[in-house]
């Protein structure tokens, strides 16, 4: 009977970076967790020893372009220092978001537009944007409107759109003291024929004809379609019962 330990069979594996046949024991194999094999110190450097969490990227110095994995927890864009170093001393070029014109600048500097009049033009409220205040009006933005805010600063420019749309039917703007009343009692319904010019103030409540007419519209839109709409409001009551 010999002595010393019983030879163990080794398992041939392949290696991950160049496919060269290797030899571990099945105890190496059952420890080893990534399912990788190495025959070098050079092919472990260039696959990693464990799986990549971020994809592979390309460096973006022109000049290199070399394939590399940004590191954990960093959105890097150059596979080395040398590179970002270079691309720092000559720069790229970007699109401005204003004019969509290119612009050389570099990577370092912030600037997303190419001069300071598309900076200041980005920063400017689009004319015709709308909003609606805390009253339920509507607000639309028109700066040349002689109907626009001019002393309140956070409204300077916007204006009451059924302002608006009453002094586009005058054509001229509103007398000073005069209202616009809402005639059906939305306040984001500025139709012109919703719309009535009052002299002074005007209280709260529509006016009864007012509704009627309204009422009367009202049914000739939705009135065809009331028992269809009943029906599937019983199915839903039914349903949820």
């Amino acid at each position: 009977m010999g002595r010393g330990r019983p030879r163990v069979a080794r398992v041939q594996v392949l290696c991950t970076g160049c496919d060269a046949t290797l030899e571990r024991y099945p105890t190496q194999v059952a420890k080893n967790k990534t399912s990788r094999w190495f025959c070098s110190t050079a092919c472990r450097d260039r696959i990693g020893s464990k799986p990549r969490r971020k994809a592979l990227m390309h460096c973006e110095w022109t000049a290199c372009g070399a394939a590399f994995y940004p590191r954990s927890g960093q959105a890097n864009r150059f596979c080395s220092r040398k590179c970002k170093d270079s691309a720092a001393r000559v720069g790229t070029d970007r699109r401005c978001l204003q004019c969509s014109g290119m612009f050389h600048v570099r990577p370092s500097e912030p600037d997303k537009h190419c001069s300071r009049i598309c900076y200041e033009l980005s920063r400017q409220t689009p004319i015709g944007k709308r909003k609606v205040n805390d009253d339920g009006y509507v607000l639309i933005y028109q700066p040349n409107s002689p109907e626009a805010y001019t002393a309140d600063h956070s409204l300077r420019g916007w204006v009451l759109e059924h302002r608006a749309v009453m002094a586009d039917v005058l054509r001229h703007a509103l007398p000073a003291g005069s209202t616009v009343h809402h005639r059906n009692g939305r306040r984001d319904d500025n139709q012109p024929k919703n719309l009535e010019l009052r002299a002074s103030q005007h209280g709260q409540g529509q006016g009864v004809l007012d509704l009627l007419d309204w009422a009367r519209e009202l049914i000739e839109t939705f009135g065809p379609d009331e028992a269809c709409l009943r029906e599937l409001m019983l199915e839903e009551a039914s349903r949820s019962t």
